[in-house]
């Protein structure tokens, strides 16, 4: 029966793809800009994908170096504090955001912790054109000398339907080898 299991397991670890993940880390220094002229880029073949923050390299950024304010009882709604947003574009860049996606909110807290818990709820789909395309990712601040921190972003494959249907006959041939050892368990006894 263990070794059944196991041989489950090692179908479906076949039929999904190791490191899915790309991780882009963004510092605040370096990969911040109003126009994406420091966007850090990579290249993604057509396909779906989902965005969203992780933990790499950083958590969360602060523009005013390191500083907060106006901040609540809770940490939260501060007028200055700690961020977790980014944005990017495919393909080029126009340089004024008419092509550039958002990904967080304009949300201030007291504390990086806070910031990088609030963005588990900003997830992007991005959807790759055929022959696949640069994707560049940065951090909307013009001011960059006294930003501090960075965000990470994750980058992870959305499998297709021709994934899934691999997945699934991949199920069902070891239900019915399965099958065919219990047969031939029972023939033999």
């Amino acid at each position: 029966m263990i070794r059944t299991s196991l041989l489950a397991l090692g179908a479906l670890a076949a039929a999904v793809p190791a490191g899915a993940m790309t991780v882009v880390d963004l510092e605040g220094r370096v990969n911040a800009s109003f126009t994406g002229a420091n966007a850090v880029t990579i290249h993604l073949d057509q396909g779906r994908y989902q965005l969203g923050f992780t933990e790499g390299a950083f958590t969360a950024h602060n523009r005013w170096g390191g500083g907060t304010s106006g901040c609540d009882k809770t940490g939260a709604s501060c007028t200055r504090g700690w961020e977790t947003v980014a944005r990017y574009y495919l393909g080029a860049s126009d340089g004024v955001g008419g092509n550039d996606f958002q990904l967080g909110a304009f949300s201030y807290f007291r504390t990086r912790e806070s910031a990088f818990a609030a963005a588990a709820a900003h997830v992007a789909e991005l959807i790759v054109p055929a022959g696949g395309s640069t994707v560049s990712f940065y951090i909307p601040d013009g001011i960059i000398g006294d930003n501090r921190g960075g965000v990470s972003i994750g980058v992870s494959a959305i499998p297709e339907a021709r994934t899934w249907a691999m997945l699934i006959a991949g199920f069902g041939l070891v239900g019915l080898a399965m099958r065919r050892r219990r047969s031939a368990g029972a023939a033999a006894a």
